[in-house]
């Protein structure tokens, strides 16, 4: 669509606008060209003729007639349905007009700080008028009767709300006041997307709200996550709350939801973008993994797993060892899972694992370690003669300690291979055991079928 250079007036704005709108609904494809048109028609209405070497003035008449027939083509699609792909293109592309319109003032804004004073240089410009006046006729539709308005304009100002820069203190209240509101609605669909505006709303202060019972954005988000009855409206709090110490313990609650799909939402989405695993209290990483690697979905057990091969074992720069270390090991009881974990899909993890005995590390290995390492080493033997025979380890490992890795390897692995580990702890050592080695154990596994 080829707009006119010429001056427009109110008369014209009304067939423009219309047309931008008809096309917008047809693809998304060309958002971006349709806000260039749109931002061209708002330059041409709301600023009156440059005067040189003097910012641009608006014009207050031609930015009022832009944003009444911005308004009225708006209100065409608040009603309709949702999932509508037309009206929601409408949504999208006033969002992408938005943002593209602070970004061409912004980046305008740059190029003359150098030349204008700090006067001038706080002035408002028409993309941020434009915003505030779309914010304030969204709110109009917070309250309507119409469940679709008050949904279509949540939508939108969660969209929105991104984009905005330093404005109005008194919109700014308003804004949370109503949003407060809406996240009780009664209509789940509408608290889904009221959550998601109210989420973007975090870290702008840390006052108590009188609107909601003396709670702040975080506050709010975090009792709705507890008690709010929709699975949805959970799932959306925990995809958007902000991580951190003071709300750990309340997404680690969701860990227990009535919900499979909130229960890995934990482990795919906040749990596996934390900064460091080591930001929770040993007890919290305890319960998370020993919760997730025993749920009874298994897409939950398949997501824990992913978190802590994926993303948690880089925060111990890929060491295993190391990371074992950050958990309650003695008396862990998800500590046998996590290593399985490790063993059954990230084999590369082992092959760099070195038992270098600097710090006594297989002294201090507890006895469920062993029997996991020696369960995976079944088909691995190299990994148990590297436990036996490691050059760090022949001098740091007790006799009594060696003497239980060779009963714990006797109780799991194949007469083939156990015959090696025999072979090993007697070239390790040639004096007597103080207990006798399980011959007897030995010869069952002799006489079982299936062992060589």
């Amino acid at each position: 669509m080829v707009v006119k250079k010429k001056a427009l007036t109110p008369v014209n704005l009304s067939i423009n606008i219309p047309a931008i709108f008809q096309e917008i609904q047809k693809t998304t494809a060309h958002h971006r060209k349709y806000s260039i048109a749109l931002r061209k028609i708002q330059e041409q209405v709301a600023l009156d003729p440059p005067v040189p070497n003097s910012p641009p003035t608006i014009n207050i008449d031609g930015e009022t007639a832009f944003n009444k027939e911005i308004a009225r083509n708006l209100n065409k699609v608040l009603a309709i349905k949702k999932k509508e792909p037309c009206a929601d293109r409408v949504v999208n592309f006033l969002s992408t007009f938005t943002q593209f319109t602070l970004e061409r003032d912004a980046k305008k804004k740059e190029d003359d700080d150098e030349e204008m004073d700090d006067e001038n240089s706080e002035q408002e410009t028409i993309s941020s008028r434009f915003v505030e006046f779309l914010m304030r006729h969204l709110l109009k539709g917070l309250g309507a009767n119409d469940k679709m308005v008050r949904l279509r304009c949540c939508q939108l100002i969660a969209l929105n709300v991104i984009s905005l820069g330093e404005i109005d203190e008194d919109l700014y209240q308003q804004l949370k006041k109503n949003l407060f509101e809406r996240i009780r609605d009664k209509e789940p669909t509408v608290r889904v997307k009221a959550a998601v505006a109210l989420a973007r709303l975090q870290g702008s202060d840390e006052i108590e709200d009188e609107e909601e019972d003396g709670k702040n954005v975080t506050e709010t988000l975090i009792d709705i996550l507890q008690h709010d009855p929709s699975n949805e409206v959970r799932r959306v709090v925990l995809y958007n709350i902000d991580p951190n110490k003071s709300t750990f313990p309340y997404i680690l609650e969701r860990a227990r939801d009535i919900d499979p799909n909130i229960r890995r939402a934990v482990y795919s989405k906040p749990m596996s973008e934390i900064a460091s695993f080591r930001l929770l209290t040993i007890k919290q990483r305890e319960q998370l993994l020993k919760w997730g690697l025993t749920d009874r979905d298994p897409l939950v057990k398949k997501a824990c797993s992913k978190m802590l091969v994926t993303h948690w074992i880089q925060h111990a720069d890929n060491n295993l060892l190391e990371f074992l270390k950050c958990l309650d090991v003695v008396e862990s009881e998800a500590a046998e899972d996590v290593l399985m974990s490790f063993f059954n899909t990230r084999s590369d993890i082992l092959d760099t694992m070195k038992f270098d005995g600097k710090s006594e590390v297989l002294n201090r290995i507890p006895r469920w370690m062993n029997l996991c390492v020696t369960q995976h080493c079944i088909w691995a033997p190299s990994l148990s003669r590297t436990i036996l025979v490691s050059p760090h380890g022949r001098k740091r490992l007790s006799r009594p300690r060696l003497y239980q890795v060779l009963q714990d390897q006797s109780s799991i692995c194949p007469f083939c291979h156990l015959l090696h580990f025999v072979k090993l702890f007697f070239y390790l050592y040639l004096p007597p055991s103080p207990s006798p080695l399980p011959y007897a154990h030995i010869a069952r596994r002799e006489a079982r079928p299936g062992y060589p």
